[in-house]
């Protein structure tokens, strides 16, 4: 992946946990709340600090679970397989659809809503290859940990200084490479 891809999955990534916190008020209360209770003003947003936001992280792990930044994984068969009873040659283009699965409630509970304690709960639910948003093994994205770093950083330091409001229709994503937001980003931004 290119830099160039990295920025677009962070701001894209951004922009859609930014519109879940703002619709999802308890949600960033709760994540504002964890970020003031780690972090003073001004104090550098250590690695160290980084690892104890977990709802903050769970935040924007459900927002790309809701609108991943790809629809889906495609891989090209190098050998025979059999899933569920077919048996699929080598050679055959095989697609896992992210946006259809993360949103199907046989993998996940209320799936269609905003809840990211789903993530901090000890007995997940879900197949641990359910949700890849940055794929796995030899063709997982190489720019990940920059960009669930640039993405942590900027919602924290965004809801430590803000509390976030969205008052417009509800937002969608439509796909030009990467799923994008499908109507302009209108967040109201007031200091805390």
């Amino acid at each position: 992946m290119q830099l160039q891809g990295v920025t677009l999955m962070t701001s894209h990534t951004t922009s859609f946990a930014l519109y879940f916190l703002a619709k999802n008020p308890q949600a960033q209360e709760k994540a504002h709340s964890e970020i003031k209770n780690l972090l003073s003003r001004g104090q550098p947003l250590t690695q160290k600090i980084m690892n104890e936001l977990h709802y903050v992280k769970a935040c924007i792990k459900e927002s790309m679970r809701l609108f991943p930044i790809v629809t889906g994984t495609v891989r090209r068969l190098d050998h025979d397989i059999v899933l569920s009873g077919y048996r699929i040659p080598a050679g055959v283009i095989f697609m896992f659809q992210n946006l259809v699965a993360c949103r199907q409630e046989q993998y996940f509970y209320q799936a269609d809503k905003f809840i990211p304690e789903r993530w901090l709960e000890e007995d997940k639910q879900h197949h641990p290859f359910l949700f890849l948003p940055f794929g796995f093994g030899k063709r997982m994205c190489i720019g990940r940990r920059i960009a669930e770093q640039e993405i942590l950083l900027l919602i924290t330091k965004i809801i430590q200084n803000f509390h976030i409001e969205y008052n417009y229709e509800d937002i969608d994503c439509y796909f030009r490479m990467v799923n994008v937001p499908d109507k302009p980003l209108r967040f109201k931004f007031i200091h805390r």
